[in-house]
């Protein structure tokens, strides 16, 4: 009886001291990733990345798994444990396989994240068994976290640049782990020459050669631009009018030699392409001058009807795509014109097609010194263009009375300085802060040639990001009748 007792009260002492640290109030900690699920399957990522053109490239491989539970899951996405200084300081860009993915990568912090962490999740992958072994997940890190030593948050034991992942299923019952991060290891150095052998006797002459064969001609370079979006539906003419600008304007323009013209390749509903053959990597670096110029995209997107001022594209998102094949690294361009509200942005009745009037802003936002450690300028340039209809009311504009602003409404007190043409310059907010606007500008079509003038915005405290609604920040420019607003875009160069 007595040992009965003594055994008791020695299961009541260890069960009194693994219940401590709750009772105590201690956090427990918790492993990555911070959910419940079963942590093995049949997929890991390569333990060995490859860095190529400003993508982190990782491989899924296929691993033993046996007959457990999750050995037949299919896969939807993937966790990578990071940093939390990351989460609002860096942007990060997928590619899979080469191509946009339907979800770019997204933050979160489920609720058992420890303090320090966060994860970034890249979601709609929609591989199963059969097709996600060999898949290349790339990932471009822009901003503060731009390397692994940076981003991931160093599993333990392991040195910075490691990175913890988690691969889930549909239901995100299963998410197997494995780490990854291990650069590619150099190859092995050539073997030591061996002893030179004795000298041997002079030959004896050789025949005549035969003529060297005519060099190599350089190896040509495929190039395809597509468009890709799920929110309007795209057309066999949409996909033929982007070939006929893209020879007409932008081959012209780039003195890129090609070996065949661009054509439309495919046309989609949700994507339509076009490729050509330039003659070498030299005509893929000219080319791509003008094809990765956000200005010349905004340009041909406003010549086919498909910039964020057209009403039917508003509410849309749009990912353009230029790929070289292995002579140059893809390109991607995102257009979003998703904004709330029934009555789209300038909020009035007037003609907001580009080009209606002889003015405009240019598509890359110029970034200065502000008058503080925590301020900047963010200066946009007007100058002028040939009007889709000179002699239309609109074409025949003279005078750019006010420009226009989609912002956050709650940015006033971010504004802390504003000139136009290098005049100190009071702006103007509409009732409920969603507009920002110059007006009396009173800029002629000579005065914006001779002079480019700029509208500058100084910010305290936000980035241009938060002050703007969209992430290309949206314009209109008005003239004195308040009937013509030609509306644009811009985003930071």
């Amino acid at each position: 009886m007595r040992s009965r007792l003594l055994w008791a009260c020695g299961l009541a002492a260890l069960l009194a001291l693994a219940a401590m640290p709750s009772a105590l109030g201690q956090k427990v900690t918790r492993n990555f990733p911070y959910c419940r699920c079963v942590k093995k399957g049949p997929y890991a990522l390569a333990k060995n990345v490859d860095e190529i053109d400003g993508y982190y490239c990782f491989e899924v491989e296929k691993v033993p798994c046996g007959k457990d539970q999750c050995c037949s899951m299919d896969l939807r996405k993937i966790e990578w444990d990071a940093n939390v200084a990351c989460r609002t300081t860096t942007t990060v860009t997928a590619m899979v396989n080469g191509e946009v993915p339907k979800q770019q990568p997204t933050w979160t912090a489920p609720q058992d994240t420890p303090a320090g962490k966060a994860v970034l999740k890249l979601s709609g992958l929609g591989l199963n068994i059969t097709t996600a072994p060999g898949t290349l997940v790339c990932l471009k890190l822009t901003g503060q976290c731009s390397t692994l030593e940076k981003f991931c948050a160093v599993p333990k034991g392991q040195k910075p640049g490691i990175c913890a992942i988690s691969m889930f299923n549909t239901k995100d019952t299963c998410c197997p782990i494995s780490q990854t991060g291990w650069p590619f290891p150099p190859p092995p150095p050539p073997p030591s020459p061996r002893p030179s052998p004795p000298p041997r006797p002079p030959p004896s002459p050789p025949p005549p050669r035969k003529p060297s064969p005519p060099p190599s001609p350089p190896a040509s370079c495929p190039v395809c631009i597509s468009l890709n979006t799920t929110d309007v539906s795209l057309t066999r003419e949409v996909c033929d009018n982007l070939a006929d600008y893209v020879n007409s304007v932008w081959v012209t323009k780039s003195n890129a030699t090609l070996l065949q013209p661009f054509k439309c390749a495919q046309a989609t509903p949700s994507q339509v392409k076009i490729c050509a053959v330039a003659e070498g990597k030299p005509d893929t670096v000219d080319f791509a001058a003008i094809a990765e110029s956000t200005y010349d995209i905004q340009l041909m997107l406003e010549d086919l009807g498909l910039s964020c001022a057209f009403p039917n594209m508003m509410g849309t998102s749009m990912v353009y795509l230029v790929e070289y094949g292995t002579c140059r690294a893809v390109f991607t361009y995102v257009q979003d014109c998703k904004q709330p509200g029934p009555n789209p942005f300038p909020f009035c009745q007037c003609n907001r097609r580009p080009r209606a009037t002889p003015f405009m802003l240019d598509s890359t936002i110029r970034v200065k010194p502000g008058s503080s450690s925590r301020s900047s300028k963010y200066c946009w340039t007007a100058h002028t263009v040939t009007p889709y209809d000179p002699t239309s009311p609109c074409g025949k504009t003279d005078t750019l009375y006010k420009a226009e602003f989609y912002v956050q409404n709650n940015t006033r007190g971010a504004v802390t300085g504003v000139t136009a043409a290098g005049t100190n310059w009071s702006p103007v907010w509409d009732s409920n802060g969603k507009v920002f606007r110059l007006t009396n500008l009173g800029w002629s079509v000579d005065f914006v040639n001779t002079n480019k003038p700029e509208i500058c915005v100084e910010l305290t405290g936000i980035t241009l990001g938060q002050f703007c609604v969209t992430a290309n920040c949206q314009y209109a420019l008005f003239d004195e009748s308040k009937s013509c607003c030609p509306m644009g875009t811009a985003s930071l160069g």
